[in-house]
């Protein structure tokens, strides 16, 4: 970060336009004379901003693993058998549904933007307002299941903070893991490394580091598998 580095021009502080952190490029606001004296004052550390952030992404995919729950929003399209009544759930947490088809047990369309309304979010259920699965129909007067074909948008609104904890501590537990390869990387060709504790203190924070994910990631919320059932008519 820019507000991270001091720049020094013969003593006084100088204006930073930008900066390189990658390439350790500064670019100052005015370019200062040959003979001037430049100095500057920032924090280094091992493990550059964008690797952390790429670091903290990734390791969603290994909370999305353990509770079969994509917790960011994205887009879902999926179709429902309904035996009986209007109300039926769809797999995952809905933010908000883009359309509702119904269709009758041979298929046939039986609404293109179907009302609807939805009951509980979290849950993903969904009751249809102007069609119920089980009513008698003519000819015959029997009940008959229908199919819901919906649209939607999945996910949580907000992550839940726990969550959010869970991918901190996992995406600091792989950063401590390079820090640690980089001491013993530096040790055995005969670097120099300077550092706050030793490695077998650092080995001992990534062992305990490890036990509370995997506490943490035991009390995560898990994915309730519903039955799935075929489409009526492919």
């Amino acid at each position: 970060m820019i507000d991270d580095v001091k720049v020094y021009i013969d003593g006084e502080e100088a204006e930073l336009s930008s900066i390189d952190p990658v390439r350790g490029f500064l670019m100052l606001e005015m370019l200062p004379s040959p003979s001037a004296n430049v100095t500057a004052d920032y924090s280094w550390h091992p493990i550059g901003d964008g690797e952390i952030e790429t670091t903290i992404e990734a390791e969603g995919y290994e909370i999305e693993s353990a509770t079969g729950i994509i917790f960011t929003q994205h887009e879902r399209v999926e179709r429902v058998k309904l035996s009986r009544g209007s109300e039926y759930s769809i797999s995952e947490p809905v933010i908000a549904v883009q359309h509702v088809k119904v269709y009758d047990s041979h298929g046939k369309l039986l609404g293109d933007d179907a009302g609807y309304e939805i009951v509980t979010p979290m849950t993903g259920l969904l009751r249809l307002r102007d069609h119920a699965a089980g009513t008698p129909t003519p000819p015959w007067y029997l009940t008959s299941p229908l199919e819901v074909g919906a649209s939607y948008i999945a996910g949580y609104a907000t992550t839940p903070a726990q969550v959010k904890q869970a991918t901190i501590l996992i995406a600091t537990y792989w950063i401590l893991l390079r820090l640690e390869r980089q001491l013993d990387f530096g040790r055995e060709y005969g670097g120099t490394v300077a550092t706050a504790f030793t490695s077998r203190e650092l080995s001992e924070r990534i062992r305990i580091l490890r036990g509370e994910i995997e506490g943490l990631k035991a009390g995560l919320p898990k994915r309730v598998v519903r039955p799935c059932y075929p489409p009526l008519r492919s």
